[in-house]
């Protein structure tokens, strides 16, 4: 079974980008080469950090739907045995969300 997210909500996370147009000065923006060579970098630097919000975003919904889905399943057999319903989530996020998000990171490059 394949289970598609939905597109990544605009205030859903940003990443603090180490470059921005103040990284170049005023007389390398005079410089055609330097100015498209900003423009390349930072359009690049844009579209990786896309990407990187978007599998940790995809990450987080799958998690987040699986746990929902198991929940779905296991609830009934579980209010059955002991008329109990666990107090947590059957699959537990990650410890260090820092980790798995850079390897998100490395996975792809």
């Amino acid at each position: 079974m394949k289970i598609d997210p939905p597109p990544r909500p605009p205030n859903c996370g940003e990443l603090d980008l180490p470059l921005n147009a103040s990284s170049w000065s005023e007389e390398d923006l005079k410089d055609p080469d330097k100015f498209y060579e900003m423009i390349a970098l930072l359009n690049a630097q844009r579209e990786i950090s896309d990407k990187i919000l978007d599998a940790q975003w995809e990450t987080k919904w799958r998690q987040d739907k699986l746990n929902e889905m198991l929940e779905a399943k296991v609830k009934p057999y579980i209010q059955d045995i002991d008329n109990v319903v666990l107090p947590e989530p059957i699959l537990l996020k990650p410890q260090n969300q820092e980790k798995v998000f850079l390897s998100l990171c490395f996975s792809w490059v």
